[in-house]
């Protein structure tokens, strides 16, 4: 049985950027936002993050996400909007 996936877009502030990511509904906040910040990494030399203070945020709300709710604690559904800092 396939895991149940969201698709957010998640923007980089510092860079301007948009990216897509899949999240798993059972993945905890602040596991997405490293993984989130070390592909990016990974994939973009430009981009640099400060690992000890990953926060994502409702974009719309500008709230930051609680770091031990999962995905879907926190409502995120497919085309949610959220910054990565």
């Amino acid at each position: 049985m396939a895991m149940e996936r969201v698709t957010a877009e998640v923007f980089i502030p510092a860079t301007g950027s948009l990216f897509d990511f899949q999240l798993p509904v059972d993945g905890i906040i602040s596991e997405m936002a490293l993984q989130m910040a070390r592909s990016l990494e990974a994939a973009r030399h430009n981009i640099a993050f400060d690992m000890e203070s990953l926060t994502l945020f409702d974009r719309d709300t500008r709230k930051a996400l609680p770091g031990g709710a999962t995905v879907a604690q926190c409502g995120i559904m497919d085309g949610w909007r959220l910054t990565l800092l």
